[in-house]
């Protein structure tokens, strides 16, 4: 019981996800201004370009905070009973061979696991800055044996999220709704914000 509490009160004193809540709130407003801009009958022609960049954008930002949602079992096992459900649909049949094709392929782009291990070893960067990168990977890397690629890999990845932030205009966000002092200074070091 003392544990939990001592948990709950380090989560309200301090802010132990900036980077995932800055993610969040820029992907929201990002889908926000999209259906807003796509629901208008005026703008939705004339702002095609628009809306196109502000999904784009907010799909992207959500695609950085999906861990691995299956393991390669129910992965099999969502896949035969979506087929299930193709063959039995009263689809023309051209149709249910296009759709049994694209029920077993991976998603192009890097895999989400990388994406949301980068968000997480931002996090365990902010908190510990004199880490190394290799020890970060040793800490959050699901391989069986770390060398010096993972350290690597991770840091590369990190690189693509703070390239994102700075792209979608999120690091003055992330830094400003830091509350502690200590914390805002660490972002705007580790995001590279000018003070």
């Amino acid at each position: 019981m003392a544990a939990r509490r001592r948990t709950t009160l380090a989560v309200q004193f301090f802010d132990l996800h900036p980077i995932r809540r800055g993610l969040k709130a820029g992907a929201f407003v990002y889908l926000q201004d999209a259906v807003r801009l796509a629901v208008d009958p005026q703008s939705r022609a004339l702002r095609r370009a628009d809306i196109k960049q502000c999904f784009h954008r907010g799909s992207e930002l959500l695609r950085w905070l999906r861990p691995s949602l299956r393991s390669k079992q129910e992965s099999d096992e969502l896949s035969a009973s979506v087929l299930g459900h193709i063959s039995q649909s009263d689809l023309p049949p051209e149709l249910k061979l296009k759709f049994a094709s694209l029920v077993g392929r991976r998603p192009r782009g890097r895999p989400q696991e990388s994406k949301s291990l980068a968000v997480t070893a931002l996090e365990a960067k902010l908190a510990r800055p004199e880490a190394t990168w290799m020890q970060i990977a040793a800490l959050l890397c699901p391989c069986p044996k770390h060398n010096e690629y993972c350290g690597k890999n991770l840091e590369a990845q990190v690189k693509r999220l703070r390239s994102l932030l700075r792209k979608t205009g999120l690091v003055p966000l992330i830094v400003a709704s830091a509350k502690p002092l200590l914390l805002k200074r660490n972002l705007q070091e580790l995001l590279g914000e000018e003070r």
